[in-house]
C-alpha cells in the first residue's frame, strides 16, 4: 500500500491507501462467485497515523480470521484476544457472540479449532461470567431455525463443553459458599425436596440460567393469556409458586453482568458475583404488548456471597459497563424496548408539584425509593450484601438477538466518542439474548417515554420545552440541574441517537421509543427496524419507509428545546452530530467489520436487519458506506471531508420538522395512541 491522498480521515481531508498502481483502495470492496454460506466482500482496513487500539485490532483479525487465513494471522489474533483479557477489558464481552461466528463459520476448519480449543475454552474454564455469555449465543444457535442442521450440530457440541465448565464452577461454588457461611456463621437455606438448596448441586447448569429459563416459560404461559388482569394474576402465582421455591438462595452467580447499572454506588464492581433470592411477586409487571407479554421483575440478591468459583485471573471484574461516577450518581437503569408496534410500557410517575421530573419505571416511586421499600418488607432485607436488582423478560421474540446487536454496536459507538473526547451521550443498556426467542433487558428505572410523559400530563401538556422550563430552574436549587444545563444534557444525548439512527438506519423512532430520564437526556429503545428494515414491510422498505430516511427525526418539538436554527443551543447540536459523524467516518472500517462478522452464517444472515431488498445482507455495508460518504465501487473515490460536511449540514437543517417524520407520528397517534 502506499500513502495517502490528502491527508486522513476525521477533523483533516479524507484520506485513501493506494494500491501498487497508484489507484485509491476502497474501503469495500465486493466479489462474486461465493461459496454458499459465505460472504463475498472485502473490507479494507486503512492505515491510520496513530497506532490502532486493541479492539480495532481484534476486530481486524477476526475478521481475517473469518476468511482464509494463514496459520500467522490465528497467532495474531490469540494474542490479542489474550492481552484484551490480560489487561481486563470489558470490551472482551463485545466479542462473544463474533468469535462463536468465527468457530461455527470461518473458512479454515483448522482456524475454527484454533480459536475455540486455545481460547475459547480457556476463557469458559476460567471465567464464570465469560462462560454464561458463550453458553448463551450457543444456545441462540442452537434454538434458530435458520441454522443449518450441521451448525446447530456443531454448536450443541461446543454447548456441552460450555454447560460441563458451568456445571463444575457451580458445584464448586456451592460448597464454597457452604463453608464460608459456616466459618461466618450464617444460617444454611433449609434443604427440602423442592427449595433447590441441594439440587443446585446437581444441576445441569448454574442458577442463574436455570432462573432465566423459568421465567421464559412464564412469559411463554402468559401469551395464551390475553385479559390484561388474568395476566397479571398469573404472573405472580408462577413467580411465587414456579420460581422462588426453586431459589437456593446460597450459589453465588455472575448475575450482576445482566443489570450493570442497578449496582450501589459504594457497591465494588469487582462483586461479580451474587446469590439469588427472591421476586417479589407484587413488584412484577406485564407490560403492554398485544402480541407478546414482556413483563418487568425485580429480583433480591445477596452480594455478600462473593464466592469466586472459577479462580479466575486476579483482577477480572464483572463484564459490564463501568459507567462515570456522574452517571452512577445520577441515574440507575433504563427500560428495554417492547414489541416495535406498541407503547414501551414504561408507566409514567403522577407528576409531584415539588419535583416535575419524572420518576420512570416503578410509577410514583424513584428507584431508590423502590429500594428502600422492598428492605424494609423482604425477609432477607437485614442482609448486609441485600440488594435489589430489575430486568425485563422477553419471550416468544424474534428480535432478541438484533436487539443484542444495536446494544453491542451501542456500546462501540460509545467507545468511539470517547476515544474522540467527544461530549456526546449515550445510554446503551443491557439486551441479551438466551436462545433464538427469548431474552432479558436491563431496566433503566429514571426515565419514561416521551408519550407517556404527555399523556401523564393530559391537557395540562402544552411542549417539551414547557416541561423543561417547570421541571428545571434557571437558578441552582440542591443538586437538581439547571435550565441550561438540562437542555446541554438533551443537546449531548439527542446528537449522539441522531448520529447513530442516522448511521444504522434505525426507524420506528415515534415518541413510545424515545424516552427522557429525570436529567433531560434522551434514549432511544426498541431497535427492531434497523439497517434496512422498516415499518410497513419490503415494499414501503424500497420506498424509503414512512420515516425521514435521508435524515433522523428532529421534530419541531425537539427543534424548540434548542431555540431556533439559528440560536446558540441549536448550533451546538447541528456541531456535535458532525463531530460524532466524522469521528465515526474515522472508524468506518471497524463498523463494517463488525456488521459483517455479526451476519456470518445463516442463522445470523437472516436476521431482519440484514434482509435487504437487494436480496444480499452485504448491501447494509454498501447503504452505511453511502451514508458516510464512503467509495464503495471501483473507480469511487471518498468524499472530502469538506464536502461531507456540506451534505451532513444540508441533512441535519432537512431533518428539521420533516414531514415524513410528522406523517409518522401522526399516524402512530392515530392508530396506535402514542402521543
Amino acid at each position: 500500500m502506499g500513502g495517502c491522498v490528502g491527508g486522513c480521515v476525521g477533523g483533516r481531508e479524507h484520506g485513501l491507501d493506494l494500491d501498487q498502481n497508484g489507484q485509491p483502495v476502497t474501503l469495500l470492496t465486493c466479489g462474486s462467485g461465493k461459496a454458499p454460506g459465505q460472504l463475498s466482500c472485502h473490507v479494507h482496513f486503512r492505515k491510520k497515523a496513530e497506532q490502532i487500539d486493541a479492539e480495532a485490532k481484534v476486530i481486524q483479525l477476526l475478521t481475517a480470521v473469518s476468511g482464509i487465513s494463514s496459520e500467522s494471522t490465528i497467532a495474531d489474533c490469540l494474542h490479542a484476544l489474550n492481552k484484551m483479557r490480560d489487561v481486563n477489558s470489558e470490551t472482551l464481552v463485545d466479542f462473544v457472540v463474533p468469535m462463536v461466528n468465527v468457530v461455527l463459520h470461518a473458512r479454515n476448519e483448522k482456524n475454527r479449532a484454533i480459536l475455540w480449543d486455545e481460547f475459547v475454552v480457556v476463557a469458559v474454564k476460567e471465567d464464570f461470567a465469560l462462560a454464561h455469555y458463550f453458553y448463551w449465543a450457543l444456545m441462540c444457535v442452537v434454538t434458530s431455525p435458520q441454522a443449518q442442521a450441521e451448525t446447530k450440530h456443531l454448536a450443541e457440541d461446543k454447548l456441552q463443553v460450555v454447560k460441563q465448565a458451568l456445571l463444575t464452577k457451580t458445584q464448586i461454588a456451592a460448597v464454597m459458599a457452604a463453608n464460608d457461611a459456616l466459618k461466618s456463621g450464617r444460617t444454611l437455606p433449609k434443604v427440602t425436596s423442592s427449595n433447590g438448596a441441594m439440587s443446585a448441586v446437581h444441576a445441569t447448569c448454574t442458577p442463574l440460567i436455570e432462573l432465566l429459563q423459568g421465567l421464559h416459560e412464564v412469559g411463554g404461559d402468559l401469551v395464551r393469556i390475553k385479559d390484561r388482569t388474568a395476566r397479571q394474576a398469573y404472573l405472580e402465582k408462577q413467580l411465587e409458586e414456579r420460581v422462588n421455591k426453586h431459589l437456593a438462595g446460597l450459589i453465588p452467580v455472575p448475575v450482576n453482568m445482566l443489570a450493570p447499572g442497578s449496582r450501589d454506588v459504594n457497591s465494588n464492581m469487582s462483586q461479580a458475583c451474587a446469590a439469588l433470592l427472591r421476586l417479589p411477586p407484587q413488584d412484577a409487571r406485564v407490560l403492554s404488548s398485544k402480541e407478546r407479554a414482556p413483563f418487568l421483575v425485580v429480583l433480591e440478591v445477596d452480594r455478600a456471597l462473593n464466592i469466586d468459583p472459577s479462580r479466575q485471573k486476579a483482577g477480572w471484574v464483572c463484564p459490564c459497563r463501568v459507567r462515570r461516577e456522574k452517571d452512577s450518581k445520577c441515574s440507575n437503569v433504563i427500560s428495554g424496548s417492547q414489541s416495535g408496534h406498541h407503547s414501551n410500557g414504561i408507566l409514567a410517575s403522577a407528576i409531584q408539584a415539588k419535583d416535575q421530573r419524572p420518576r420512570g419505571a416503578f410509577k410514583n416511586e424513584t428507584w431508590e425509593e423502590v429500594r428502600q421499600r422492598l428492605r424494609n418488607s423482604s425477609s432477607f432485607g437485614t442482609l448486609p450484601g441485600w440488594s435489589p436488582l430489575s430486568l425485563i423478560i422477553k419471550s416468544n421474540a424474534d428480535d432478541d438477538r438484533q436487539e443484542e446487536l444495536a446494544y453491542r454496536l451501542l456500546q462501540w459507538f460509545q467507545r468511539v466518542f470517547q476515544k474522540h473526547q467527544l461530549k456526546l451521550w449515550l445510554r446503551p443498556f443491557l439486551i441479551l439474548a438466551t436462545s433464538h426467542s427469548g431474552g432479558c433487558l436491563e431496566t433503566v428505572t429514571n426515565a419514561i417515554s416521551i408519550s407517556e410523559l404527555k399523556k401523564t400530563y393530559g391537557d395540562n401538556w402544552h411542549s417539551l420545552r414547557a416541561y423543561f422550563e417547570s421541571a428545571f430552574s434557571d437558578e441552582p436549587m440542591g443538586e437538581r440541574l439547571t435550565l441550561n444545563e438540562a437542555i446541554e444534557n438533551f443537546i449531548w444525548s439527542n446528537a449522539a441517537y441522531s448520529v447513530v439512527c442516522y448511521v444504522l438506519a434505525i426507524r420506528d423512532r415515534h415518541n413510545g421509543n424515545i424516552l427522557i430520564d429525570d436529567q433531560g437526556h434522551i434514549l432511544h429503545v426498541d431497535f427492531g427496524f434497523m439497517l434496512c428494515g422498516s415499518p410497513g414491510g419490503k415494499t414501503m422498505q424500497k420506498m424509503g419507509g414512512f420515516e425521514h430516511s435521508a435524515g433522523f427525526k428532529l421534530t419541531r418539538e425537539f427543534v424548540n428545546v434548542l431555540g431556533t436554527t439559528d440560536d446558540v443551543h441549536f448550533q451546538l447540536f447541528q456541531t456535535a452530530v458532525l463531530d460524532g459523524i466524522f469521528a465515526l467516518r474515522d472508524h468506518a472500517d471497524e463498523l463494517l467489520a463488525w456488521l459483517q462478522l455479526s451476519m456470518l452464517g445463516s442463522e445470523n444472515s437472516q436476521m431482519n436487519c440484514f434482509c435487504h431488498s437487494h436480496g444480499n445482507p452485504e448491501a447494509v455495508l454498501e447503504d452505511v458506506c453511502g451514508r458516510l460518504g464512503l467509495a464503495v465501487g471501483a473507480g469511487e473515490i471518498d468524499k472530502t471531508e469538506s464536502e461531507f460536511r456540506e451534505v451532513m449540514e444540508r441533512k441535519v437543517l432537512d431533518s428539521v420538522d420533516h414531514w415524513r417524520s410528522r406523517f409518522y407520528d401522526k399516524f402512530q397517534y392515530h392508530v396506535q395512541g402514542v402521543h
